[in-house]
């Protein structure tokens, strides 16, 4: 399903499915969408298997709330800011920050002995916002493209 599609169907709040890109679709104004989305997605797996035990990665949670050192986040202080006049540049800045915040807390969490609630807050909060995180560069890249015609 390509992207605008997609983000009809999860604005409508129905089953949205896999997100998928066509080539023209995949760069968005520097931003490569899948590759982001995906590391974001990503995260994910790295903080489940930290909590589980399963992995030898050390993740330093001072370094991991800092949005701006992921490449979305490079983007937003970079190319993306010519988009800062829209409301969903401003939302995306948002979930994002909150995204890195709670991934941070899922290892400060952990890290504390505190498995059960590293647990929630991967459950709840940074679900969550890697959601968010998602839907809004989608929201950016449909609001953007629609005011430029090609949407």
């Amino acid at each position: 399903m390509g992207v605008l599609d997609w983000l009809k169907k999860k604005i409508a709040g129905e089953e949205a499915g896999e997100l998928t890109f066509s080539a023209e679709e995949e760069n968005f104004e520097g931003l490569n969408m899948k590759e982001v989305i995906d590391a974001h997605l990503g995260w994910r797996t790295r903080l489940e298997r930290v909590i589980s035990g399963n992995s030898t990665e050390h993740l330093d949670p001072e370094g991991i709330k800092k949005s701006d050192q992921c490449a979305l986040g490079k983007w937003i202080d970079s190319s993306g800011k010519k988009f800062s006049t829209t409301n969903e540049y401003r939302e995306l800045i948002e979930a994002h920050n909150h995204f890195h915040y709670f991934a941070a807390q899922v290892i400060v969490n952990h890290n504390d002995g505190n498995t059960r609630k590293a647990t929630e807050i991967l459950d709840s909060d940074f679900k969550m916002f890697s959601s968010r995180v998602q839907l809004k560069i989608i929201e950016l890249y449909s609001v953007i493209y629609k005011n430029q015609g090609k949407v």
